[in-house]
């Protein structure tokens, strides 16, 4: 009888281990779950960030362009105008030697 009671008891106790080593490890996961968890949310919360900080630099840079384009435009006006009023002031240079002078 004791046998029976002392096996029972080591089984008892051996199946006690086992549970207190199986919550242990989950336990321990839950940690790990935990942690990834964070780190997913850090990281899916800065590629938000990323992605408008990209978009605002998208804009920035067809604004930017668009400042170019523009100021390609202006320049070649300028340079047309420049031309003209080459052209004009040859005109009024060759004029002035044509007349006489009193």
């Amino acid at each position: 009888m004791e046998i029976g009671l002392l096996l029972t008891t080591g089984f008892i106790l051996i199946l006690l281990l086992v549970g207190y080593y199986y919550l242990r490890r989950v336990k321990q996961n839950d940690e790990r779950v935990s942690t990834m968890s964070q780190l997913l949310q850090k990281i899916l919360s800065e590629n938000s960030q990323l992605k408008r900080q990209m978009k605002s630099l998208q804009e920035n840079y067809a604004e930017l362009q668009e400042d170019i384009e523009g100021g390609k435009q202006r320049e070649k006006g300028f340079c047309e105008e420049i031309i003209e009023l080459r052209a004009r002031l040859e005109k009024v240079k060759g004029g002035q030697g044509d007349t006489p002078t009193e």
